[in-house]
């Protein structure tokens, strides 16, 4: 969290803590941020989202609640434009809740030499839209 902590002065946007709201426990981590990953295709200087739960949170919403609100943080405050998320190959709970945040799947990539899907929530589209979206495989 720590270095996520660190992109909020350079970049105005960053990674949050996700807590369960009965007991303020920390159960996950989200955000936006641009890490200057060395991907193809090359996303650097834009703004991607990422989200990670742990196992026992997971299935429960909470991921989707947070991204939704920081999805909405982001566009009040830095207006709509396009957001990247680079989701490995098998986690189809990520890839669900892509769709569901309006993400769009692009041709498959990769980071570090390793496959990933990748994922473009677009500017222009609305999320009921980009939700009705067929992904498409590469």
């Amino acid at each position: 969290m720590l270095a996520g902590a660190g992109l909020w002065p350079l970049t105005g946007f960053g990674m949050w803590t996700i807590t369960r709201r009965e007991d303020d426990r920390a159960i996950g981590h989200s955000g936006l941020f641009d890490f200057l990953r060395d991907c193809d295709p090359p996303i650097t200087g834009k703004a991607e989202m990422g989200w990670i739960l742990a196992p026992e949170a997971q299935g429960k919403g909470y991921a989707r609640e947070a991204c939704e609100a920081m999805l909405d943080w982001f566009e009040a405050n830095f207006g709509r434009q396009d957001i990247w998320a680079l989701i490995s190959p098998g986690n189809e709970p990520s890839m669900k809740l892509a769709l569901k945040l309006g993400f769009v799947r692009q041709p498959d990539g990769t980071y570090r030499d390793k496959p990933q899907t990748v994922w473009l929530r677009p500017a222009t589209a609305s999320p009921a839209a980009a939700t009705a979206a067929t992904p498409t495989a590469a």
